[in-house]
């Protein structure tokens, strides 16, 4: 899902996956807690919720960097998800839905601003 976010949001955009990069622009991308799992199989297998949260660090000052809408940024990646695009994750997704829209979540002492939004993917997980 990190390769999918950093390729939507493009180059100008430094992705971590748990952390945010040291960079002028950056993303975290992270797991949501809670129960993966909404459907287990004898098999092993069953289907599996992926839930995550995307965050973009921005100076909404601009400084020394060039300008960059966060806010804009995560409307684009909402608007991947509402027309179906998934990521390869190797396994058959029915869905991938926005579950929070993008917001600005905070600001830092520094005065960065974080923006997010959360998401998730239903994907069937293949048994044994």
């Amino acid at each position: 899902v990190k390769d999918w976010v950093a390729g939507v949001l493009g180059p100008g955009v430094a992705v971590e996956y748990g952390r945010f990069p040291e960079a002028p622009v950056a993303c975290e991308v992270k797991s949501s807690p809670g129960d993966p799992w909404v459907k287990r199989y004898q098999s092993g297998g069953g289907v599996k919720r992926y839930a995550y949260e995307v965050y973009i660090r921005v100076n909404p000052r601009g400084g020394e960097a060039r300008r960059f809408d966060a806010l804009a940024a995560l409307r684009s990646l909402q608007a991947r998800i509402e027309s179906r695009e998934v990521p390869d994750i190797g396994a058959a997704c029915f869905s991938h839905e926005v579950t929070q829209l993008p917001n600005e979540h905070s600001t830092e002492k520094d005065g960065r601003a974080v923006y997010q939004m959360t998401a998730a993917l239903t994907y069937h997980e293949k048994g044994n």
